[in-house]
């Protein structure tokens, strides 16, 4: 049996869709929406964007925030198209506070940036909410799904 394993002390970079240096002209923002495989953007000439570099948390920072914000319920087993199924799953899972949480990914993970070249050490506050939700969900991704993150998306910011 062979299963998917998380290296704990792989270093993954991202972009913040609203980076400046993307081109967006030569790039499709849902192809990198889709894993945050920064190989897939294209930068503007003579600019280079802001790299957030993220570990994979660990279990214990991992449970804790699972706990905080992921809630079972109790429910109707349900096909994808929301009818009844003849599944023996009848609980549902759903998170709340899906904001605070995405924040706890970013504090939790991310190590540094890198911004021209130059790696330095960084905290949520040198950015804004927006875009520290945005780099928080691809580490959601990243921890709750390993290899396999490339196939679903974290959202787009609007």
């Amino acid at each position: 049996m062979s299963v998917k394993r998380i290296d704990p002390n792989a270093i993954t970079k991202f972009v913040s869709v609203t980076d400046d240096a993307i081109d967006t002209d030569k790039c499709d923002l849902k192809d990198y929406a889709k894993g945050g495989d920064v190989s897939v953007l294209k930068f503007k000439d003579g600019m280079k964007p802001t790299y957030f570099l993220a570990r994979p948390i660990g279990i214990d920072a991992q449970t804790d925030i699972s706990t905080d914000h992921m809630v079972i319920e109790p429910g109707q087993p349900s096909d994808n198209k929301g009818k009844p199924s003849d599944s023996p799953v009848a609980a549902r899972v759903r998170f709340k506070d899906e904001t605070r949480m995405m924040i706890r990914y970013f504090r939790s993970s991310i190590l540094s940036v890198e911004e021209d070249g130059v790696t330095k050490p960084c905290a949520a506050e040198e950015f804004s909410p927006s875009l520290v939700v945005e780099i928080g969900s691809y580490v959601f991704l990243l921890t709750q799904l390993g290899p396999a993150q490339k196939k679903i998306s974290a959202p787009l910011p609007t």
